[in-house]
Parts: structure tokens; C-alpha cells; sequence
């Protein structure tokens, strides 16, 4: 044992990486080493954890006893994990309940988030002490809607909405407790101890310690870490279109109520038209109609956020990542202030990133030109991406 503080860890990795295009996620390199050795690292080496165990898959049980041996860890239990996340924690809790000497408290992490800190498993334990059952949470930074059927049912309030992390920390008994009175499927281990009446605190996570669900996710993670050298680049857009009789408007994905909309062959979104040409213009990758000219009639009065979507797409697939996207919309009339951060959300979820930054700012040419004039509607953006000049030079 470490120390007199009886902090058992459960370290989850058990997942089948479905997003992470064939690509096992506790096994992916990060700065030379494969994921799930940061997590091992961490509670093999903190002087707050006595002792743990790893639930993982049956496929790499063998493969994973074996990267323990080379790192002498071999005495550290390993149990292969049931079909549901409760099913993995709960053989890891029998398991732990079996001991001659059980330890006082539990902190259940996943090995999906590398970047766990110090700093979080002290300040779980000290209100798990206190309460029995500690999480660690982060504001959300978005406008959060709830939806049935593809359509708004209400926003919520986002002072109210957080993001859980691990690790979680648990009275071994009081989640004991919990199992056997919770059986319907929980994605958070937190939940045992909600639906079973406990109380559970809740203390402010960190930023970086994120969760490994994608390529995106590593990629990011990548760059915390400071692997490699990273290539940066800026790409501008600009799109104007005049105004036609007939609503509604569409700017940024959204519907305006207004008596004109966009002349265009599209939809007319001057803004997701200049920031997908900013986007493919910072990877120099060209512009729109390059890929979706105006001839061609496929794209006759197409939704706009199909060229967002191929033009992240097409980056991505040259290694790039989207970390900023700042855009300024020039326009006399409407009135469109009240409008921005649904944009910017709209945004968000169309390149599907909640780590993009994206500022949209209205702005007007006090009666100058055929904006000032109203006569229809600008918008120019730039796009900050970056990449691993590892992968620069793999696709040369």
C-alpha cells in the first residue's frame, strides 16, 4: 500500500472504440505512448491510491496482461468487463468487496481520459469524505437545446446544465448499496447513487481532462501534450448576395422571419458560404466552386450546411483541425444581434466540435455601399486551422 488513505481505483477500459475508425483507443500512441498508460501511470505513481484494478475487454485481456508484465505491474488485477458499462463496474466492486481489507473509498475512472490530474482525485476524495459520493463537472459554454423528433421542444438553462468527468469518488459502500437497488442502464456511475436517493457533490473539473470518443478527440489531446511540431494556418471567405422578395432569411443555418431572402443558387447563406470558404481556403484547398459550382444544378437551392459539412470533411481528410472561426456579417437590415449565438451553435454543431471557437459579429456600413443600402447582405470570415506536421509530411 501507498499510503494510510484507502483509495481504491477502477479503471475502465472496456469500450469498444466504435468512432475511433478502427482504431482501439486504450492501444492509440499519444507522445509515444498508448493511451491507457497514462491512467495506469497515474494511479500506479499517486500517493492517494492504495491499490487498483482494470476492467477490460475480453479481445485484450491477454495483449494488456502482457504491457503490465513489461512494466512490472503484473501483480494489478484485471477483470474482463460485461456488456454494459454498471455490468464492468459492478465485477469490479464484487471484486473489491471480496478483500480481506476493503478499502474506505473508490475512484472510477476511464482510461479514455489520459489527462487526469492530482488536483481532481484530492478534491473528489476530500468531498467524498464528507458526502460519500463526489463528481467532477464543467459548465457548458453552449446554448443547450432539448429535441423530440428533430424539432426544439425547449432550451434549457445553460446555468444549470454541466458535463460530468472522471474520476468519480464513491464510498465503497454506499455504491455497494446502490447496485443492488438500481438494474436499469446508467452511462454515468454517479447515476447509481441519483436513482437510489444518495446525495452526490459535485466540484469544478478541468477542461483538459476530456474524453477520448474520436480521431479528433486524440488529435486534440495530441496537441495539449505538446507532441511534435504543429503547422498553423489562416483562411479567408467573403459572399454577398442581394435581396429577393419572399422569407424567410437564412443566415448561419438559421431561419429569420423576414420579407426577402437571399438571391443565390443555393440557399443564399452568405455566412456559411464565406466560412466554408475560409475553412477550405486556410487547408489550400481552393474555394466553393471549385467543388460546387453554380452550373451545376445538384446544388440548386441546397441547405447551406452541406458545403460546411464537405468542407471540414475535405480538411480533415488533409489532417487539418478546425480551431477557430471568426465571422462578421454586414447588413443594414435586418436587425440580426439577437441571432448571433444561435449561429455560433449552429456552427459548432455543423462542423461537430464542441473545441471549435466561433464568434459571429454583426456589424453595418452605416449606408454605404449595397449592404448600407439594403440591398442585400455580406459576410467575410477567417479560419484559424492546425495540424500535426507529422501528418503534413505523411501526405507528401
Amino acid at each position: 500500500m501507498k499510503n494510510s488513505i484507502k483509495v481504491y481505483g477502477i479503471l475502465l477500459a472496456a469500450g469498444s472504440s466504435e468512432r475511433m475508425n478502427g482504431v482501439d483507443k486504450i492501444w492509440a500512441e499519444l507522445n509515444g505512448k498508448p493511451v491507457i498508460s497514462y491512467s495506469v501511470d497515474f494511479f500506479h505513481q499517486s500517493d492517494l491510491v492504495s491499490d487498483f484494478v482494470i476492467v477490460t475487454s475480453k479481445k485484450n485481456i491477454d495483449s494488456l496482461g502482457n504491457y503490465l508484465q513489461e512494466k512490472g505491474l503484473s501483480k494489478i488485477k484485471l477483470i474482463i468487463g460485461g456488456d454494459r458499462r454498471q455490468d464492468s463496474v459492478k465485477k469490479a466492486i464484487d471484486y473489491i468487496n471480496s478483500l480481506k481489507k476493503k478499502p474506505e473509498y473508490i475512484a472510477i475512472h476511464d482510461v479514455a481520459r489520459p489527462l487526469i490530474s492530482q488536483s481532481i482525485l484530492e478534491k473528489g476524495l476530500k468531498l467524498a469524505s464528507n458526502i460519500g459520493a463526489a463528481i467532477p463537472v464543467i459548465p457548458s459554454k453552449d446554448t443547450v437545446k432539448k429535441i423530440s423528433n428533430n424539432l426544439v421542444q425547449n432550451t434549457l438553462n445553460r446555468d444549470e446544465i454541466f458535463f460530468s468527468q472522471t474520476p468519480q469518488i464513491f464510498s465503497l459502500g454506499n455504491l455497494s448499496s446502490a447496485f443492488e437497488m438500481v438494474n436499469q442502464e446508467i452511462t454515468d456511475d454517479s447515476m447509481l447513487i441519483e436513482i437510489s436517493g444518495g446525495i452526490v457533490s459535485t466540484f469544478l473539473g478541468d477542461q483538459k481532462n476530456i474524453k477520448i470518443t474520436n480521431t479528433n478527440d486524440l488529435n486534440y489531446i495530441s496537441y495539449l501534450l505538446g507532441e511534435g511540431q504543429y503547422e498553423w494556418s489562416n483562411g479567408n471567405g467573403f459572399d454577398g448576395h442581394k435581396f429577393e422578395k419572399g422569407g424567410p432569411l437564412i443566415l448561419g443555418g438559421i431561419k429569420i422571419d423576414f420579407g426577402y431572402h437571399l438571391k443565390g443558387h443555393s440557399d443564399g447563406d452568405v455566412l456559411l458560404h464565406s466560412i466554408s470558404n475560409a475553412i477550405l481556403g486556410g487547408a489550400s484547398l481552393g474555394d466553393l466552386g471549385r467543388y460546387f459550382p453554380s452550373t451545376d444544378s445538384r446544388y440548386k437551392d441546397l441547405n447551406s450546411s452541406f458545403f460546411i459539412k464537405k468542407s471540414v470533411e475535405l480538411v480533415k481528410n488533409n489532417g487539418w483541425n478546425i480551431n477557430n472561426i471568426d465571422a462578421t456579417i454586414i447588413a443594414e437590415k435586418p436587425r440580426l444581434k439577437e441571432f448571433a449565438l444561435k449561429m455560433e451553435d449552429n456552427i459548432k454543431f455543423l462542423i461537430d466540435s464542441s473545441l471549435v471557437n466561433v464568434n459571429v459579429k454583426i456589424t453595418s456600413t452605416d449606408e454605404v455601399g449595397e449592404s448600407g443600402n439594403s440591398e442585400g447582405i455580406l459576410a467575410q470570415s477567417t479560419a484559424t486551422l492546425y495540424r500535426n506536421m507529422k501528418i503534413k509530411y505523411e501526405n507528401l
